[in-house]
């Protein structure tokens, strides 16, 4: 019995959560996405951080145990960045290219392929 308890008790801790915002001013080069990174890399409870300079986007995976979207959003006006969260659904635009920030499918393209590349 106590196995049962431990193991459902294991499996409940491992869910993570995802965090996706989009943030301003842009993140023009490497090294901005590099501060973004190592800045919310050192916040408890994160488990991964994909910036994507084409849509503006940084989707953060974290253990809601641990931390929660408020304390994470908290930390990037630390690095100079203000943030406001993509909704499931939303559509995020890069350019003239309309590009889905949950999957980074290209939904419309106006001549600039190289706007969102598929992961």
């Amino acid at each position: 019995m106590l196995l049962v308890f431990v193991g459902m008790t294991a499996s409940a801790e491992s869910v993570n959560d995802t965090l996706i915002v989009k943030v301003s001013p842009q993140m023009r080069c490497e090294n901005c996405e590099n501060r973004v990174k190592t800045n919310l890399s050192q916040q408890k409870g994160v488990a991964g951080i994909e910036t994507n300079r084409a849509n503006q986007t940084v989707t953060v995976v974290f253990d809601p145990a641990l931390t929660n979207k408020e304390t994470l959003k908290g930390a990037f006006p630390k690095i100079g960045y203000q943030v406001s969260e993509v909704g499931k659904g939303e559509v995020a635009t890069c350019g003239e290219t309309t590009c889905d920030s949950h999957n980074n499918e290209k939904t419309t393209c106006n001549g600039n392929d190289d706007c969102c590349s598929k992961k």
